[in-house]
């Protein structure tokens, strides 16, 4: 869960860097990574990815961020309810885990929203830019979760993406 501590980049090379490692673990098929952009105007304004597949338990991590103008617009729950749909039909993981910084509540927030159960702490996780130890919040959901909760609804899934963007 590496990428929650993760900040902005400060130069065009560090940017090189993350995406010569993006292009090497997608090769590797051991990271799944998209662009969100709207659909509009074709803008970037986050990503997110499914990343550490775990063979032996089926289970794998998920991030995500979104530039600061598109915080609080519903993207990010939309993008992750995508992802983990993506996640359990196609990949067919067993579990999806997601950490936020605690300084960070509405990352819980669109975990939660998107299905995801907050499972405990993990003291002391990451150190952020300031070089300060912080607590980060973990969530998941089991393929089984998954299951009844698209159930609820008549077989309709409830995780799909929206046209209106």
């Amino acid at each position: 869960m590496i990428n929650v501590s993760a900040q902005a980049h400060v130069d065009i090379k560090q940017t090189i860097s993350r995406l010569h490692k993006i292009i090497s673990e997608y090769e590797s098929n051991r990271f799944c990574y998209w662009a969100i952009v709207l659909k509009a105007t074709n803008e970037l304004i986050g990503e997110i990815d499914l990343y550490d597949f775990e063979e032996a338990t089926e289970n794998c991590h998920v991030s995500y961020s979104f530039g600061y103008n598109w915080w609080n617009n519903g993207f990010a729950t939309e993008a992750l309810k995508a992802v983990i749909e993506f996640g359990f039909q196609q990949m067919r993981v067993h579990k999806i885990c997601a950490a936020h910084n605690t300084d960070n509540p509405a990352s819980g927030k669109v975990m939660t929203k998107a299905g995801m159960q907050q499972e405990g702490i993990i003291r002391h996780m990451i150190r952020n830019a300031k070089h300060q130890y912080k607590d980060c919040i973990v969530y998941g959901m089991l393929q089984g979760d998954y299951k009844v909760e698209e159930e609820a609804y008549d077989g309709h899934p409830t995780y799909h993406t929206k046209d209106s963007y």
